[in-house]
């Protein structure tokens, strides 16, 4: 008999609570869970540093970017080897003049100096930088140093946070969770790219087993040809456009290029290109076996 007085007594109390909720006005974009292999936190970054603030801004068309690949690439589209230039990739991504003027005018709203905040080159970055209050005020932070084992050291922080409405118009910032530094010390430096490495020749011991089957797909497990591509890719089609097609034959060291391997080849699987050589673009005292 007490319900219906219960029930007009927690509805209103429901009622105010949903009502009375705010929507936080920031949000975390984004974490670190842990450092990585061979860092440590060294120290809390000096307060009078500066921090060379960059946003990354959301880009345009992302979403369409496998689209546009196949339609320079597809030899049955209008577009085929239509490849863009640096100019069109930059203009067909580049962030919307909404993301570009809500990140800024926020910046301005925060107290940076409009001469202060910097376009990039290819209108993807918005950079400004400030010193380390004001970093971590724009970002709800606090920003240290890290250091690796090797010595290096870099500033970073372990999250940070963005207004609510900025979020959609920002990848990430940057210097934040990301460590991207270099770190690798050698004391046996490498030699040139293309160089051989001491003791490194071309192979020439061990025998070349005969292909097992070209044609077949019995010996996959075996030996992978052609054909063993193709089934496995689900690779069916006729060039139709073979005139424009090109393709590069990379030899890395300390393996050499041998000529007459392409023959080995060829006799196999495309008689008609038995003989026929590339064109060599050598690369740093690349290694040539003219056999």
């Amino acid at each position: 008999m007490y319900l219906l007085p219960l029930l007009s007594f927690v509805l209103p109390l429901a009622a105010l609570g949903i009502s009375s909720v705010q929507l936080p006005t920031w949000t975390i974009h984004e974490r670190r869970s842990a450092l990585p292999r061979g860092w440590l936190h060294s120290r809390k970054l000096d307060s009078d540093a500066t921090i060379p603030l960059r946003f990354a801004l959301r880009q345009s068309n992302i979403d369409d970017i496998e689209r546009y690949l196949y339609d320079v690439s597809h030899p049955r589209s209008q577009n085929y080897g239509k490849h863009w230039t640096a100019g069109d990739v930059a203009a067909k991504f580049a962030p919307s003049r909404d993301s570009i003027n809500a990140v800024r005018s926020w910046l301005l709203e925060s107290g940076i100096q409009p001469e202060s905040v910097r376009m990039s080159p290819s209108n993807g970055w918005l950079e400004v930088t400030v010193g380390v209050e004001a970093a971590e005020a724009l970002l709800q932070t606090e920003y240290h140093v890290y250091g690796h084992e090797s010595g290096t050291e870099m500033v970073g922080c372990e999250g940070y946070s963005l207004p609510v409405h900025i979020t959609p118009h920002v990848d990430f910032v940057t210097p934040t969770i990301h460590f991207d530094a270099q770190v690798s010390k050698r004391s046996d430096p490498s030699p040139p790219v293309g160089g051989p490495r001491h003791g490194m020749q071309p192979k020439t011991n061990g025998n070349i087993l005969l292909v097992l089957d070209a044609t077949g797909l019995d010996n996959c497990y075996q030996q992978i040809t052609p054909v063993c591509l193709q089934a496995l890719y689900g690779l069916d089609y006729e060039p139709v456009a073979t005139s424009q097609n090109s393709y590069g034959i990379v030899e890395y060291t300390p393996m050499a290029y041998n000529p007459s391997d392409l023959d080995m080849f060829a006799t196999n699987f495309s008689t008609g290109l038995v003989g026929k050589r590339p064109k060599l673009v050598s690369i740093d005292e690349d290694i040539l076996n003219k056999q």
